[in-house]
């Protein structure tokens, strides 16, 4: 039960977030103050793309590394269940994010077309229940499976930040309510372990 309304909660102060004018956000106060103050702090445009050393990074990013991935290599533990290796389900998350805040300072079309590409191949592949994982389903929730199922949902809500796609924020809250259906205090639901190691795919971190 608690790990629902951790989920249910978390989706919420996403939906505030993303519907509030950033224009009109006040920055958080600082609990202490640095010993150094910031010479420029930095704060990303929604709207104008960047320019000097952060937009030299950001096209070198760009063209020499998101748009030259492996999209068969993210996606193939999804197309062909189960995947190589154990956690090789948590990349396209982290590539959905990567590209989608990146594309909103950049606006590379390229990019666009193969974030629109990879996120389209990904939820295909999500199973009418909302699991999106690599394993098969003997397997599923060992090892690695949740860890996967939680990049999933960083990159489905980065690319419905960006794109408003209400396919993204869709698969999204499919997969939380698979993890609160399967996970809880409740009898019948798998245990979550509050130590340093992993149970049911699932370390600490998650």
């Amino acid at each position: 039960m608690k790990l629902k309304y951790l989920i249910t909660g978390l989706l919420i102060c996403f939906a505030i977030i993303i519907n509030t004018d950033v224009g009109a956000s006040v920055a958080p106060r600082q609990k202490v103050q640095y010993l150094i103050p910031d010479v420029f702090p930095l704060q990303f445009s929604q709207q104008n793309t960047l320019s000097g050393y952060l937009g030299s990074r950001y096209f070198q990013n760009v063209n020499n590394r998101l748009l030259k991935i492996d999209e068969q290599g993210l996606l193939d533990g999804f197309l062909n269940r189960p995947g190589k290796q154990r956690w090789v389900g948590e990349h396209v998350g982290k590539y959905l994010e990567s590209a989608a805040n990146t594309w909103t300072n950049t606006q590379n079309i390229p990019l666009k077309v193969q974030m629109d590409r990879v996120f389209n191949t990904l939820i295909s592949t999500q199973k009418p229940d909302g699991y999106l994982g690599t394993y098969l389903p003997e397997n599923y929730w060992t090892s690695w499976d949740v860890w996967v199922h939680k990049y999933d949902i960083y990159g489905l809500l980065a690319y419905y930040k960006v794109t408003g796609d209400q396919r993204a924020i869709d698969a999204a809250i499919k997969i939380g309510d698979l993890l609160c259906n399967t996970f809880g205090d409740e009898q019948g639901k798998k245990y979550f372990e509050s130590r340093i190691s992993y149970r049911h795919g699932s370390y600490l971190s998650s």
